[in-house]
């Protein structure tokens, strides 16, 4: 796993991990039972783009003290700089 999404701030950043949120038949979508919000996993910057576009709640890798963590929220559009 390597993050390679930069450039982007979550104007959001939920409390819950990917791995705490439901699987579906989609493997990159998960669903929040403590928002009941759809999240969409994006491993590019244009995936991220488009769920940002969409105003959707989105999962994306980061490296935080040497390790790539998935960290969950909604990302400022703002802050996005490829919209």
């Amino acid at each position: 796993m390597t993050a390679s999404i930069q450039n982007c701030h979550f104007g959001f950043q939920c409390e819950m991990t990917w791995d705490e949120l439901e699987p579906t038949r989609n493997e990159h979508v998960r669903l929040c039972h403590k928002c009941a919000s759809r999240v969409t996993y994006c491993a590019t910057d244009s995936a991220l783009a488009k769920a940002v576009r969409k105003g959707q709640c989105v999962a994306i890798d980061r490296i935080v003290e040497e390790r790539t963590v998935r960290m969950v929220g909604d990302i400022d559009p703002r802050h996005f700089d490829d919209l």
